[in-house]
């Protein structure tokens, strides 16, 4: 199965069919939370480049890049940043950045 969207490569859904694919077992042994052991030994700036590098979009009516997004968050606040982002399937995405 593919999701297809203008502009951007087809995302597949390969592990949609994989038995027991549901269960937290198989999804570690088909590869899954390797990109978040990755992202654990990277510093803030390095995750936001590469989520800039990938291109990857918000589903927002501007589709705007979520790295750049990401790289708005203010980094020399004393105070704790926290990105906010939901998603409801009556409305679009919205997002605050709560200090």
């Amino acid at each position: 199965m593919e999701i297809k969207a203008l502009g951007c490569e087809p995302l597949s859904l390969r592990r949609v069919f994989i038995k027991d694919g549901h269960t937290l077992d198989v999804y570690k042994k088909d590869g899954g939370y390797k990109s978040l052991e990755k992202a654990l030994g990277m510093t803030q700036d390095a995750i936001i480049q590469e989520v800039k590098d990938s291109a990857l979009r918000g589903r927002g009516g501007a589709g705007f890049p979520s790295g750049m997004k990401w790289s708005f968050v203010p980094r020399d606040s004393p105070k704790q940043n926290t990105l906010f982002a939901t998603q409801t399937n009556l409305s679009r995405v919205h997002s605050k950045i709560a200090t």
